[in-house]
């Protein structure tokens, strides 16, 4: 698949590089046309870019970037875009990532999980310092917003971890996809042991699993959406406990389309999944 990807990027070179002579970058309102590589992006370019703005995203929310195929249409996607904001992880063949007339392609290495706050603010503060530099006539809204979106994102950690404090979530073992060990932490659970891919599992790493999980006592098996919704229910399972399943980007669930509303729905998750209130209140 990866081969075919590059294949489809070098025939469709050609068509990126006509329209780029053929189409304008920016809309008749002169908001600036992103392309985001993932919902994550998204959510962070529209809290820093605001009406400024126009963005599209590449990659469902609900698939994994790191084995996403490049389609046809997201070609013409960046044909239509000032600049492509990406990860670095998402396996781009390099024919979208030069630079060409209009257009420019940039990675923001933010090491971890996004979901973490500390460091969704270290995302937004690059993509702050990047939309600033391409429209610079705007910076001071771009650096306003970010000082905004600092606070909030503060305020927002706070509450959070507040309601996982008065839960008694806090300390809880667990068992997780490894994509999840980060954010799991932030909320003070405590990760015994993760696994990777539905895939990877073999029955001796199934066993492992298992033994760690009777061991430790753990409550709760955590999936991430993206790599495999079910990938830990044969563990839960054979522990006889509960499992949750988290969305490591925007708009995997319904009504979760920023980062903000990702954040609380996957604390909600986990609260209700060890607490049993279906019904808990978290904080605004």
């Amino acid at each position: 698949m990866r081969k075919e990807t590059h294949i489809i990027a070098i025939a469709l070179l050609g068509i990126l590089q006509v329209a780029f002579l053929c189409s304008c970058t920016n809309t008749t309102d002169n908001r600036i046309q992103v392309l985001a590589s993932t919902s994550l992006i998204e959510s962070s370019v529209k809290d820093i870019g605001g009406s400024l703005v126009d963005v599209n995203v590449m990659i469902p929310p609900g698939s994994c970037p790191g084995h996403y195929d490049l389609r046809p249409g997201d070609v013409r996607q960046m044909s239509r875009s000032r600049v492509l904001f990406y990860h670095g992880f998402e396996h781009l063949p390099p024919t979208l990532l030069r630079r060409s007339r209009g257009h420019e392609a940039f990675a923001v290495r933010v090491k971890g999980n996004w979901l973490v706050p500390e460091n969704y603010k270290n995302a937004a503060l690059i993509i702050c310092r990047e939309l600033s530099r391409i429209d610079g006539t705007h910076r001071s809204e771009y650096e306003k917003s970010f000082a905004d979106l600092s606070a909030r994102i503060d305020t927002v950690s706070r509450a959070l971890l507040q309601d996982l404090t008065s839960s008694k979530c806090r300390g809880t073992p667990v068992i997780c996809s490894d994509q999840l060990t980060p954010l799991l932490r932030w909320m003070g659970l405590k990760v015994v042991a993760s696994y990777g891919r539905p895939e990877e599992f073999t029955p001796n790493v199934l066993h492992h699993l298992i033994e760690i999980g009777k061991k430790a006592n753990v409550r709760l098996v955590v999936d991430n959406l993206q790599s495999g919704p079910a990938a830990g229910k044969q563990i839960a399972e054979a522990l006889g406990v509960k499992r949750a399943v988290l969305s490591n980007f925007p708009g995997g669930f319904k009504d979760t389309d920023t980062w903000e509303k990702c954040l609380r729905d996957n604390v909600r998750r986990v609260i209700t999944a060890l607490t049993d209130h279906a019904n808990q209140t978290l904080s605004p």
